[in-house]
């Protein structure tokens, strides 16, 4: 084999290896997306179903999961269910939450509504994190007549 064949070759091969490890890199990276959509997708519907549990008198259309991917508060509710529940929701379900961009997000789709940040991480209930007023109008509802 000739020099200039030679090299061509070596070239081809090194551009094959390259290509390979980028596509396959491409392929790991839209696994762990699709994979991340779908624990975050676990989160939103557990929270979807615990509402309507907890609210019987709703309707099943009135609490909804948003879809992956589309803009918005994470729970969707109808007319019926923000007169009872006057919450919007932001779920954010990984194992280091970046708080205060998940609040300002959840500040952001709240619509006059108290934001709440439903967060959870792998081996954890979750938790929901709001204002502190909010908390405290929560507790003296439920508490303070005692």
């Amino acid at each position: 084999m000739n020099l200039k064949l030679k090299h061509g070759v070596l070239k081809w091969i090194r551009f094959y290896v390259k290509a390979d490890k980028s596509l396959k890199m491409s392929l790991d990276m839209a696994k762990k997306i699709k994979s991340a959509k779908a624990k975050g997708r676990r989160l939103q519907n557990s929270l979807r179903d615990m509402l309507k549990e907890a609210f019987p008198v709703l309707e099943e259309d009135d609490i909804k999961s948003q879809t992956m991917g589309m803009s918005g508060e994470d729970i969707v509710l109808s007319s019926a269910a923000r007169k009872i529940i006057p919450y919007s929701f932001e779920c954010k379900n990984q194992e280091r939450v970046q708080i205060w961009r998940a609040l300002t997000q959840a500040l952001g789709n709240a619509g006059g509504r108290v934001p709440v940040v439903v967060i959870k991480r792998n081996h954890t209930e979750p938790y929901a994190i709001l204002d502190l007023n909010a908390f405290i109008d929560l507790i003296k509802d439920k508490y303070g007549s005692q």
